[in-house]
């Protein structure tokens, strides 16, 4: 029997596992609580815990490894994860090599940090043979050690191939290493198939394809160049996944492997799917998600349910970073809560509360590092452990990750238009937050898409964001209406893809013109005649009711189907309490608080979600 992902769950054998779990650090923690922290994971609710392993730490020096805690007790990862079978805990394992984690050099020992010849800051030391070899080293002592323990003998049931892996970005000169300026070449030669075909794209008159030199910035490329860069990356990354899944295999490792990324939609999500068995995003917000941030949220796992097999959040925030904690100010109790419930509604199916077990450059976990039962914790972390106690409760005594968000309309996101606006612009930063605020991460989309995005959400019309160059006629069908605003240059492919969904009966909607171009700007009017609605009113009055809809600024309402079994949401954004009449249903179950209800006048506290049987 194996390991299967069977969305939405992890079937481990015949056991059918939710993939909830809690990040803890066993070696920042005496090793002393680790049973005591254990307990209370366990008691929490959780069956699955998740873990880095750091290579700096278990290589006590050059060359020498230690993972069963000889040289020091909590370098025993050994005994760490057989005391998790003992207690009936699964295990996500995260061994790298790079793990970040606030922790020294990402993982890294000095020994690499420091050598020269990697150059590490700038990603193409990843291909260098040095380190290839000192890999190949870590990864060889680990195996020997860890191998063993995975299911059925053990607790291991994942393993992350390394951590939010970035592609190879510009690089000047004198900082390359070699093999990134060998792999952009092997890159373009895909891409164009011949150096003609690529002198004709970027203006240039190569006579090989060895003769190209590495871009170190923007001006050194075309508009097109530029697009490439993006892929390069991508095909980087893939490139990755595949060596150190190789590398893993040949040296035992049987479980399904998974890789976590950032929050950065010029990232193709989906294709790396082509090399590990499951792709994550990792999200992390400030207390009580505000409203800016609420979209973002949004954003995030509607775009996740788009492009991946299930869309799940393999670093879940729960607490903060110290440095943001004095900056922003503490994550409350109430934060995981509201999170929890909110990100379900949305569409999220798996997540990992990262940190479950504070640490050494952690704060406001739920666990602190002793495991103190929450019956004598300290207040604030007693009401954290409670609410998330809570939220678990209701997820998993409701199955509430088998029921499927339900829509019938479509929000169209064409990635190379994020990609144009990028290079040109720049983010587009939402209004009342500073990019400052926003700590420069990706907030934002290109102009069109994130004010349609927006105008959605401020009038309780819930939807589905379709990656355009990953969908099919057949999908789109699915939708009543489907939503376009974008740019005035499109792909072939894609604009057919929205003629046929028209000429099949669907109602295709725009508040800007439709493309006219292709990405290359030479005509393409595939969509030349097509019927679209193009007034912003009209757009918006054309769009089916569920009649589910609050009426009430910041709050919002999510239907999800169980074949004839419906769930509804409904979350307050706001920070006041606000009083809600609702059309649809008139009376309903209250699954919280185990009571039927009178939807006639419906009272939400701030910054609460409420879930009912309907």
């Amino acid at each position: 029997m194996e390991i299967e992902i069977r969305p939405p769950y992890v079937v481990v054998g015949d056991e059918k596992l939710p993939l909830i779990s809690g990040e803890f650090h066993y070696w920042r923690v005496n090793k002393l609580y680790w049973q005591n922290i254990l307990d209370r994971i366990r008691e929490a609710g959780f069956r699955v815990v998740s873990t880095y392993v750091p290579f700096n730490f278990h290589e006590y020096d050059q060359g020498r490894f230690d993972f069963k805690g000889e040289t020091y007790p909590t370098r025993d990862l050994v005994g760490f994860l057989r005391l998790c079978k003992e207690k009936g805990l699964r295990v996500l394992l995260r061994p790298g090599p790079i793990i970040m984690a606030e922790w020294r050099h990402m993982g890294l020992p000095d020994h690499v940090q420091n050598d020269p010849n990697l150059k590490v800051s700038t990603g193409g030391y990843r291909f260098h043979p040095t380190f290839e070899q000192k890999l190949e080293e870590y990864f060889r002592n680990l195996c020997e050690d860890v191998c063993p323990l995975q299911w059925p003998d053990g607790p291991i049931i994942l393993w992350q191939i390394d951590n939010e892996m970035g592609g190879i970005g510009y690089i000047k000169a004198e900082d390359l290493v070699g093999p990134e300026v060998e792999l952009y070449r092997a890159f373009l030669s895909s891409t164009y198939g011949t150096i003609e075909a690529l002198n004709e794209a970027y203006g240039k008159t190569f006579s090989s394809f060895e003769q190209i030199p590495f871009p170190e910035g923007p001006e050194d490329l075309p508009r097109v160049g530029h697009t490439d860069m993006y892929a390069f990356g991508d095909f980087v990354i893939r490139t990755l996944l595949e060596r150190y899944g190789q590398r893993l295999r040949e040296k035992g490792v049987k479980v399904p492997f998974y890789a976590n990324f950032t929050v950065a939609p010029r990232r193709d999500w989906a294709s790396y799917e082509e090399r590990v068995d499951l792709v994550g995003i990792d999200i992390y917000l400030h207390d009580l998600i505000p409203w800016e941030e609420f979209l973002f949220f949004s954003r995030t796992i509607k775009a996740m349910a788009a492009t991946l097999k299930l869309p799940w959040c393999p670093e879940f925030q729960s607490g903060i970073w110290p440095h943001l904690a004095e900056k922003h100010g503490a994550i409350s109790s109430r934060h995981i809560y509201f999170m929890t419930l909110s990100a379900v509604a949305l569409g999220l199916k798996g997540l990992n509360y990262y940190m479950l077990v504070n640490r050494d450059n952690w704060y406001f976990a739920p666990i602190d590092e002793q495991g103190t039962p929450p019956t004598v914790a300290y207040p604030e972390q007693r009401t954290a452990y409670t609410y998330l106690r809570k939220a678990l409760r209701i997820i998993r005594e409701n199955r509430l990750l088998e029921y499927d968000r339900h829509t019938e309309i479509a929000l169209i996101w064409y990635r190379p238009h994020y990609l144009e606006e990028s290079q040109q612009k720049g983010i587009c930063v939402p209004e009342g937050l500073t990019e400052q605020e926003l700590g420069k991460r990706c907030y934002f989309d290109y102009k069109e898409f994130w004010d349609i995005f927006r105008a959605l959400h401020e009038r309780d019309i819930d939807f589905d964001i379709v990656d355009l160059q990953r969908t099919s006629v057949e999908r789109l069908k699915g939708y009543k209406a489907v939503l376009y605003a974008g740019k005035e240059v499109m792909d072939q492919e894609s604009q057919i893809r929205l003629r046929g969904y028209v000429e099949s009966g669907g109602r295709l909607l725009s508040s800007t013109p439709m493309p006219s171009r292709d990405l290359r700007g030479k005509k393409c009017e595939e969509l030349y005649g097509v019927p679209v609605y193009s007034d912003i009113k009209e757009l918006f009055a054309q769009i089916p009711a569920n009649g589910t809809r609050s009426g009430v600024e910041g709050v919002l309402t999510y239907i999800h189907h169980r074949e004839e079994d419906k769930i509804l949401y409904v979350i307050n954004t706001r920070l006041e309490d606000v009083e809600v009449r609702l059309e649809y249903p008139k009376r309903a179950f209250d699954l919280i608080k185990g009571e039927e209800v009178e939807f006639s006048k419906l009272l939400i506290s701030g910054k609460d979600v409420r879930v009912f049987r309907i």
